[in-house]
């Protein structure tokens, strides 16, 4: 799956409004739309709760209005809040709280109708609260007022819903600036946002929704959106199907060469790891009595035990190893295998007899490098 930048997704909203002349209220409506059916999917039936929409003064306002309105069809015990003045809103923001309010819809003016106090004592009563303060062109810190909102809905708040991302996460970087909404639902719109993917931008989103508000699905092959996702549907695309006569011997070996007396379960990560994305057979190499460790605990890693010194590849080993590279479908050579001056000699003399797909890890690479 693609994820865009800020500017990327400015671009294909401003495409969307200019060239295929779809009205921005359009976007607005059913990116609002969008973010109850998410809720409901979720939460399931939205009549048993109160709502607390706290909306910012741009867009991401207004998508919070469109919200609101909505979710006035489930309940009467919907409160807008408005962080800025009514001069200080965009025009899609004052268009769509008129609308709000034309429904009946009941606004309060931090400031001018209502205190933090009391805000933070709505945060309090409520079950869910909208978060709708700053959408993705947040660019500067979060300090002051809002700053201490959004702590009180991080503190207070039972559940939180974010439009489009949290506030205060950095939509590039997933950066927290200043201070960050914790959402346990982040519904956001065409296609994720990097700083719902980075670190700690993921942890802060929740759980991450994505809608369809209109933009055309043309515009995801556009060849500025240059950064993906590998998500279960890429993974799908490209794991060969499994015919249902198959067997183990069907999907290929993996033959490990690895471990000592010193890391004795890094080659049994990678054979679990080679089972778990579809090897028929993963064997180990490994000196002995370390072969324990996977045959101890894991029965279906087939380890062999290879005589050695003092725990550690020599060059003496070679030739027993030798005898299974026969099996091997493709081998790795290397975790956990260690940087002995012995099994530094013993990886360069088995490199050159090894005539299957190799993989280099760990201290193979170093035995190669110095």
């Amino acid at each position: 799956m693609n994820v865009v930048t800020r500017e990327e997704m400015k671009e294909m909203d401003r495409r969307t409004i200019e060239e295929l002349k779809l009205p921005s209220r359009i976007l607005m409506e059913r990116a609002g739309l969008s973010i109850v059916m998410a809720m409901e999917d979720e939460l399931g039936n939205l009549s048993r709760y109160s709502y607390l929409v706290v909306c910012g003064g741009g867009n991401n306002g207004g998508d919070g209005l469109v919200v609101a309105r909505n979710l006035l069809d489930y309940s009467d015990d919907v409160l807008v809040i408005m962080l800025k003045g009514e001069d200080s809103l965009s025009e899609s923001c004052k268009a769509n709280l008129e609308t709000f309010r034309n429904f009946g819809g009941h606004v309060l003016f931090l400031g001018k109708d209502v205190s933090l106090e009391s805000l933070m004592k709505e945060i309090r009563r409520r079950d869910i609260v909208i978060d709708a303060i700053f959408g993705t062109g947040l660019k500067g810190e979060v300090k002051g007022e809002i700053s201490e909102i959004i702590e009180g809905i991080n503190l207070f708040a039972k559940y939180v819903v974010s439009v489009d991302i949290p506030s205060g996460v950095d939509t590039n970087t997933g950066k927290i600036l200043g201070s960050a909404i914790k959402a346990d639902l982040t519904v956001t719109f065409f296609l994720p946002k990097i700083g719902h993917v980075l670190f700690p931008g993921r942890e802060l989103t929740g759980k991450l929704k994505v809608a369809n508000i209109g933009i055309p699905k043309f515009f995801r092959e556009d060849t500025m959106i240059r950064r993906r996702i590998i998500d279960m549907k890429t993974v799908s695309s490209i794991i060969p199907k499994r015919p249902p006569d198959s067997h183990k011997g069907t999907f290929g070996t993996v033959l490990i060469i690895g471990g000592s007396k010193l890391y004795s379960g890094a080659p049994v990560l990678v054979a679990l790891g080679a089972l778990k994305v579809g090897a028929g057979l993963s064997i180990i190499l490994t000196p002995h009595p370390y072969n324990t460790v996977a045959t101890g605990n894991f029965p279906e890693i087939v380890s062999i035990p290879i005589e050695t010194s003092d725990g550690f590849f020599e060059e003496k080993n070679v030739k027993e190893v030798m005898e299974h590279l026969g099996k091997a479908s493709v081998v790795v050579l290397g975790p956990g295998i260690s940087r002995y001056s012995k099994t530094v000699e013993f990886v360069r003399k088995l490199l050159p007899n090894i005539d299957v797909p190799l993989v280099l890890d760990a201290d193979g690479l170093n035995a190669i490098a110095g």
